[in-house]
Formats: structure tokens, C-alpha cells, sequence
């Protein structure tokens, strides 16, 4: 019997080392984003090459691809960035530096996840999960980070439109949890909403709202007074059981 094939998870800096080309990288996450999100959603924000191209150069350490058979089939981009910087965030353009993210730094305290991109035919297969797990353990956890913000979309609230975005986003519906099922597959992996930004991104889906959400890095009362060396072997096995 043919052993089934597992899916891989790396960051474009593997990728690098390995050898790949970054032309090849570019082109994979310009393909899966495309694929992802399909029209109606505004095909102007979606990545370009030349966007790829800046996250290669800013930061490739934070930037987590899905492979399965040799294939690239999701990504996710991250940055590392201030807390407060994220509190006064006003909308994705801002804090993702117009999709280039030349916002990243690297003494940020806190990481921030800018894109989650499965292709169709992964989705829902628990790409997703993956993907956002490494990128937690790597970015946030290894990086002796305070946890992971994001800014999640509210696809469904345009069907809900004729109650009050706050009702839609903080209305308990299934097991204490959001009525958006994106804000909803977050909450699942331990984020809490902070917050409702109007004109967080153009998608005509979620009116154009965007809830800011929050994973607390559980190790960090730790991390922040022992050198991380120490305990990142530890805390590898920890998370990866």
C-alpha cells in the first residue's frame, strides 16, 4: 500500500537554504493567494510579485508555506511588530506597510498575522490549523514574542447586515462563540476579539469591518527572563507533541 504523503510545513528562509529559487517562492504565493480568494473579492489586494518579493527581502523567516507532494498549497505571512503600533492600527494597508511588509521590525514585542491563503482544494483539510500553529510556535513562542494579533474578516456579516456589527461580532452563537464562522475558525485556535476596526480592508463581504483578535503567547512570563536558548529545545517538544 502507498504510504499517504504528509504535508510540510516551512518558511521561505527554508525554502532559501534548500536551495529554491526565489523566483520560484514568488511565484508560488502569488498562485496560492490567487487561488484562495477568488473573485468577488478585490483582486487589486491580493499579492503581486513584487510584493513577494519585498517579504523575501524584510522578513522570510516569518513568512510559513503548506507543501504536499512538492507543491505549494498554502501560505501565511506574519511580521513582527509593537503592541501599541497594532492598538492604533486604522486598517490592513497601514500595518501591513501596502502588502510589502516593510512595517515588520524586529524588536517588535508582539507578531501580527497579514494573510492566510489555502488553495480550494485544501481547504478545510486542516491546512489552515497547521499553518497558523508553526507560524505561533516559530514567530510568537521561539521569538520570545507577548502573543500573535490578526485581523480577521467577517464574510458573513453582509447576510446579517440589519443588526449592529458589534451584536454580529460579539453575539454569542455556537458554544459562546461569534455568529462569523472566520472569526469563529480563529477563536478555535485561541484568539479572543479585542476589537471592531471599520475600513479595516476593501471586502465587500464584511462591509468592509475587520475584528482585531488576539493569541496571548502562554510562555512568555517565562521566556522574557530566561535566554530563550535554554528552553527552546523544551518547549519545542512541549508544543509539537
Amino acid at each position: 500500500m502507498k504510504k499517504k504523503s504528509a504535508i510540510r510545513i516551512a518558511s521561505i528562509s527554508d525554502l532559501l537554504l534548500e536551495g529554491i529559487q526565489p523566483e520560484v517562492i514568488i511565484t508560488a504565493f502569488v498562485s496560492v493567494n490567487k487561488a484562495a480568494w477568488p473573485p468577488p473579492f478585490p483582486q487589486e489586494i491580493l499579492w503581486t510579485e513584487y510584493e513577494v518579493s519585498q517579504h523575501i527581502k524584510n522578513c522570510p523567516r516569518l513568512q510559513f508555506c503548506a507543501i504536499y507532494e512538492g507543491r505549494i498549497i498554502g501560505t501565511v505571512s506574519t511580521i513582527h511588530i509593537s503592541e501599541s503600533a497594532v492598538l492604533n492600527c486604522k486598517g490592513w494597508e497601514s500595518i501591513s506597510g501596502f502588502g510589502t511588509l516593510k512595517t515588520h521590525t524586529n524588536d517588535g514585542d508582539c507578531m501580527f498575522g497579514i494573510d492566510l491563503s489555502v488553495i480550494p482544494e485544501f481547504q478545510g483539510k486542516g491546512v489552515s490549523e497547521k499553518l497558523i500553529t508553526t507560524a505561533l510556535l516559530m514567530g510568537a513562542v521561539l521569538a520570545n514574542k507577548k502573543g500573535c494579533f490578526l485581523g480577521s474578516r467577517m464574510p458573513s456579516y453582509h447576510k446579517k447586515s440589519h443588526i449592529p456589527v458589534e451584536q454580529y461580532v460579539f453575539g454569542k452563537k455556537l458554544e459562546g462563540k461569534t455568529m462569523d464562522p472566520e472569526i469563529r475558525l480563529y477563536q478555535g485556535d485561541g484568539f479572543r476579539i479585542i476589537k471592531i476596526i471599520p475600513n479595516y480592508i476593501k471586502d465587500p463581504d464584511s462591509l468592509n469591518y475587520g475584528a482585531l483578535m488576539f493569541w496571548e503567547n502562554p510562555f512568555y512570563k517565562y521566556t522574557r527572563y530566561l535566554p530563550i536558548h535554554w528552553i527552546k529545545p523544551m518547549l519545542k517538544k512541549i508544543i509539537m507533541r
